[in-house]
């Protein structure tokens, strides 16, 4: 087994795919907010590396998409490429 595919059992909630449709959704913020929880980290933590207000980043966290460049900043700091998720149906 691939980390890839252990990534995606460990984040299989917030992955929804429908391969008949080819449709996928994605909800990075689950994924990031549980990340954070495996690390023993914190919104309040993750919103001072990336200089954001906490309660602005738990908001954007709360939705199902997220810009790309917030995205790429907390894969920066958490060192962890977030966008192999958006990767899977090829």
């Amino acid at each position: 087994m691939t980390i890839r595919q252990l990534y995606f059992i460990i984040f299989a909630d917030e992955i929804k795919i429908n391969k008949q449709m080819k449709e996928i959704e994605i909800e990075i913020g689950k994924i990031i907010l549980q990340k954070l929880k495996n690390e023993k980290r914190s919104v309040a933590w993750l919103a001072g590396e990336i200089l954001m207000d906490p309660s602005n980043l738990h908001k954007r966290l709360k939705k199902k998409s997220m810009d790309s460049e917030l995205l790429y900043r907390i894969s920066q700091v958490l060192n962890f490429n977030f966008f192999q998720f958006y990767d899977i149906v090829a």
